[in-house]
């Protein structure tokens, strides 16, 4: 989790000083907003529980944290769970009296946190172990008077007064509509949403209008009967990597031990025995508890993980684990996986799910999760369906940045390229490093070389990482990171000037030199070498990469490396261009 250096939220204010507060409430109110649109109530709602940053992340300061007495909205299942808990000056009134919580109880709970905030007191103290006297004050709304006044004018203290009402019927029913009356109070024009609420909407939850696609591969997830390896098949920006992490997380809530594939200490490992030690540690986990390997990109996966796949995919009698991989069908590298996916069709162990562009319905879907309503007009969506052409990253752009409500005219000719450059707006200037020195060193980046390419101090390399995996644009799993996706990195590379990207090469290079595997690295320094136009060195490098591939078993991995090797001679002629045409022609054979 997420280490957040900040103070509570009554501390910042009485730093900071109590005109920061409407600000403070402002970000506050979004921030369970977001919750209630998902159903979940927080019941905990203290000034423990709200801290403010010491250094923003994409423009937020608020924190809200601590679940552990969170719930799902609806009728409480167990009736012990409508028994009041939380902490007892921040408990709303009705509570006691054993309603349910809902979003009224915490908007109670956020205007105790404000007053106290607001008058460096609590609503109401406990402090005699004289409960039942402290519950008939609190539901009666009784409390002492503030001792001192604020300077943010009477309307504001109104307004929290409006919160902490002993009657629900008196609050504002949801956190919108609680805004809505603080800009009233104070005169102000706080966006009820931002484009970083819409996003972390439509990021948050099952992906919406893929359902039906979700509950195919979730039908297939039985390790007893169901398939070994499930692709997950669609063009770019069809939403695969949405997915992966949606399966990801039910996975692990389902009580299944998961694997991410894709780290640096897997593809680059080349060992003779790094087969068999792979499929033994999977099946080891398997006969514990279901085991789930997800993979992403699969198209461009070679060499022995892809042999690893092939043969989890295909052996039937060894401990089941299933594997889910996403890909675009027709770049797929390795020769294995290209099988793999034709025999989708026929052979038992292996299933194919297709994710197709989002129909009128689907469409209709994720425009209700983005705007956080239920009632979309089919005008709206029919224009949303033209425009996106049912892509879900166009889709989810011109949703995220209000394309209809501005009726833009560019917005049917909307891009991927468009959609990444609208997330990247929210970086700051470390974000942006961070995020360029990931794309420049590509998929499976230590960290501690992503942090010497990106030449950030340290407290730039904690603000650039944090953005760069709060906008999505890039991933991070145990310390590897990776371009969200292959048109991020085409993006940013394609609007970072020559010397620019030279200076990202040349760091890299640098860096892998200095971290001490000069093995592994040795095709990853032939492509930065190749790239500021050291083509002699990028060829040694990578028909060495090659050679080691060759020796691993591994020769459609070594065919493609010495043909790189070749196109660095460009057009010289002799003893080195033969050799390297022979070590192609006995890899393919």
């Amino acid at each position: 989790m997420e280490h957040v250096a900040g103070r509570n939220l009554t501390e910042a204010a009485r730093d900071d000083g109590p005109e920061k507060l409407i600000a403070f409430a402002v970000e506050a109110l979004r921030a369970l907003a977001f919750l209630h649109d998902f159903g979940v109530i927080h019941r905990d709602l203290k000034p423990a529980n709200l801290l403010v940053r010491d250094q923003a992340k994409l423009d937020c300061n608020v924190v809200l944290l601590d679940f552990g007495l969170a719930q799902e909205l609806g009728p409480a299942s167990d009736p012990t769970s409508q028994a009041p808990v939380g902490t007892l000056p921040y408990i709303a009134p009705e509570l006691f009296e054993g309603q349910p919580a809902g979003p009224r109880s915490d908007l109670y709970s956020l205007g105790a946190v404000l007053f106290e905030a607001l008058h460096g007191e609590p609503l109401h103290t406990f402090d005699d172990d004289d409960l039942p006297s402290f519950v008939e004050r609190v539901k009666r709304g009784r409390h002492a008077p503030p001792s001192s006044r604020t300077g943010l004018g009477p309307k504001f203290e109104e307004w929290v007064r409006a919160l902490v009402s002993p009657d629900p019927a008196d609050r504002p029913a949801k956190a919108r509509e609680a805004l809505a009356r603080l800009n009233d109070a104070c005169s102000d024009r706080h966006a009820l949403e931002t484009d970083l609420d819409r996003r972390a909407r439509l990021a948050s939850g099952p992906p919406p209008g893929r359902e039906k696609e979700v509950q195919r591969v979730l039908s297939d997830l039985d390790p007893e009967r169901g398939p070994r390896f499930v692709w997950l098949c669609g063009g770019e920006g069809s939403g695969k990597t949405r997915v992966l992490r949606y399966l990801s997380s039910k996975a692990v809530r389902d009580g299944w031990d998961v694997e991410l594939i894709g780290t640096t200490q897997w593809v680059d490992d080349i060992d003779a025995d790094f087969t068999d030690e792979l499929l033994s540690r999977l099946r080891g986990r398997a006969s514990k508890q279901p085991t789930l390997v997800l993979v992403d990109e699969l198209e461009t996966l070679e060499g022995k993980l892809a042999t690893v796949l092939d043969r989890l995919a295909r052996e039937h009698k060894a401990p089941p684990v299933q594997v889910v991989g996403a890909a675009r069908p027709a770049p797929i590298q390795s020769p294995r996986l290209r099988k793999l996916l034709e025999d989708a069709d026929t052979v038992p162990t292996v299933s194919r799910v297709d994710l197709e562009p989002l129909d009128a319905r689907a469409v209709g879907k994720v425009a209700e999760r983005a705007s956080g309503v239920t009632k979309i007009s089919k005008r709206r969506v029919d224009w949303l369906l033209r425009a996106s052409q049912g892509t879900p990253l166009v889709l989810e752009n011109l949703l995220v940045g209000q394309a209809w409500e501005r009726e833009s005219p560019d917005a049917a000719r909307f891009s991927l390229g468009d959609a990444v450059g609208q997330r990247m707006v929210s970086l700051q200037e470390a974000g942006r490093a961070w995020l360029a020195a990931v794309c420049v060193l590509g998929k499976d980046s230590a960290e501690r070389i992503v942090a010497d390419v990106a030449g950030l101090d340290s407290d730039g390399r904690s603000r650039g990482s944090l953005e760069a995996l709060a906008t999505g644009l890039a991933t991070r799993r145990r310390g590897v990171w990776s371009p969200d996706s292959e048109t991020v990195q085409r993006y940013v590379l394609s609007n970072l000037d020559q010397e620019s990207r030279n200076t990202l090469h040349r760091r890299a290079i640098q860096a892998l030199r200095k971290s001490g595997e000069q093995r592994a690295d040795d095709w990853k320094l032939a492509r930065h070498h190749a790239a500021v136009g050291n083509a002699r060195e990028a060829c040694n490098l990578a028909a060495q990469s090659a050679r080691l591939a060759d020796e691993a078993g591994d020769p459609s991995v070594a065919a493609d490396r010495y043909r790189f090797a070749l196109v660095q001679l460009g057009r010289k002629r002799g003893q080195r261009r033969y050799e390297l045409r022979m070590a192609i022609g006995n890899a393919l054979r």
